[in-house]
């Protein structure tokens, strides 16, 4: 059997190391294949940088061409959902350091010279940290539910005018001093 023959035998396992590269289309009508290097740039400065627009013409292709090959190429789409994972982590991490490390702050004189030197911590890093993590402990003191309860009130015959004319005529003399800026609507 020649090689030809054995890459056609189902039971022959694949060689990948002959296997064509499969650039998925964008989707985009008369669009070139994003190449291998435009995919993996786009990705590296996404899990860089958090912005997908500016990765994607970093890379050399319209955001549109990207958001396509995510639809039709699930290798691609989970890139890119990893990706996203680590730049959330690399916020993380940054907030972290912020909060728990700090920052050197040096003040200078006229001249350039470093006249001191403080670590500086964020509390505010501190505190959305301490909230991201134990929710249940440091949530904000405000808590609103809100709820609607649908139903229908019945009320008596002749509790309540059933013509705009009928609510003017009971309502005759509030109403005059309502226009007349004696009293406000409701009183």
């Amino acid at each position: 059997m020649t090689a030809s023959n054995d890459a056609n035998d189902p039971s022959k396992p694949l060689d990948s190391s002959r296997a064509p590269t499969v650039v998925p289309s964008t989707g985009v009508k008369g669009a070139q294949p994003l190449s291998k290097d435009q995919r993996d740039d786009c990705i590296k400065e996404y899990a860089r940088t958090g912005l997908w627009i500016h990765s994607c013409h970093r890379a050399g292709a319209s955001q549109k061409a990207f958001n396509e090959l995510r639809k039709v190429d699930p290798v691609f789409s989970f890139q890119v959902q990893e990706a996203k994972r680590l730049y959330n982590e690399s916020l993380e991490g940054e907030a972290h350091r912020r909060a728990m490390e700090g920052e050197v702050e040096q003040r200078f004189d006229k001249q350039g010279n470093v006249v001191s030197e403080r670590k500086v911590y964020s509390d505010r890093m501190l505190e959305v940290l301490m909230r991201g993590n134990m929710p249940e402990k440091y949530k904000d003191g405000v808590e609103v539910n809100v709820g609607v309860n649908v139903g229908v009130l019945r009320m008596p015959d002749g509790a309540r005018p059933r013509t705009q004319e009928e609510f003017e005529a009971k309502h005759a003399a509030s109403l005059a001093e309502v226009r007349a800026g004696l009293k406000k609507p409701g009183e």
